[in-house]
């Protein structure tokens, strides 16, 4: 059920906008508004990415898993491939090219999957899923603080990883999800249940 004070309301209805300062940090701009609702202000954040995509790649019946470093958390990690999309860029074709840039495996029958907010209390970020039939075509082409190599585990395999927590990526955990819905088995059910 819906709670009674948001029901019937327009995004304008919940509180107005005051004031908004940016900053831009590094890669990020960061968004400071100031909201008024019912006669108080409240300060929010909350910063301002590019879309992305992300991409469930086949070869053959193994999933291309990347394992990254990501010095956020000073960890090496599973993800699956993905990356950024640029003014003007097509997800499909972002979803192409990150495939093959950081595994050298060129992406064919694109399937979309889907969007969501990786996380929608503090960024406004949208991602699009796809998953595809890919073939190795050339050796990875990465930017120079991308470290990364490429890993093909099978479906069981990568449904351990899952289970065990070595596999965390949000983006490949939704992807997953809804890859297995799409094909209307009932894997994603069984993960959350053993």
């Amino acid at each position: 059920e819906v709670s009674k004070r948001m029901e019937k309301k327009s995004r304008e209805e919940f509180y107005q906008v005051i004031r908004t300062d940016e900053a831009k940090l590094g890669r990020f701009k960061v968004i400071l508004d100031t909201v008024e609702y019912q006669g108080e202000t409240y300060p929010y954040s909350y910063v301002v990415q590019k879309d992305s995509v992300g991409v469930l790649g086949f070869d053959e019946d193994k999933i291309i898993l990347i394992r990254q470093y990501r010095h956020s958390i000073k960890s090496y990690e599973y993800e699956i491939p993905g990356g950024g999309i640029e003014l003007g860029e097509k997800p499909t074709d972002v979803a192409a090219r990150e495939m093959l840039e950081e595994t050298g495996y060129m992406a064919g029958d694109i399937v979309e999957l889907g969007a969501y907010y990786p996380s929608p209390g503090s960024s406004n970020e949208v991602c699009y899923l796809f998953t595809a039939k890919c073939k190795k075509v050339k050796e990875p082409d990465t930017e120079p603080l991308e470290f990364m190599d490429a890993v093909l585990v099978d479906e069981q395999g990568f449904t351990q990883m899952i289970q065990s927590g070595e596999f965390k990526h949000s983006m490949g955990l939704v992807a997953w999800l809804k890859y297995c819905m799409k094909r209307g088995t009932n894997e994603s059910y069984r993960l959350f249940t053993t």
